[in-house]
């Protein structure tokens, strides 16, 4: 989003953009990825995953790009 010296007095694009921040704020896999960079080091052991739910995919893909970055693999898992 802008800083408030670059805003315009547009109302429209400023609410599409605050849509568009929430929008990406919201999504599954990117939220999944922040929180588990943020929270737990680098896996030691062996990785499975396991995603519950409509957003089960998207948050599967989130822990994939995180393993991923951690030049990790998951030995298998569960999606539903």
């Amino acid at each position: 989003m802008p800083s408030t010296s670059e805003r315009t007095d547009d109302p429209r694009r400023t609410l599409a953009e605050m849509y568009a921040a929430a929008v990406a704020g919201a999504d599954p896999a990117q939220a999944v990825e922040r929180a588990l960079v943020h929270s737990h080091p680098p896996p030691s052991e062996r990785v499975w995953i396991v995603a519950i739910g409509k957003a089960g995919l998207a948050m599967a893909r989130g822990a994939l790009r995180f393993l991923e970055a951690q030049h990790t693999a998951p030995i298998g898992g569960l999606i539903v």
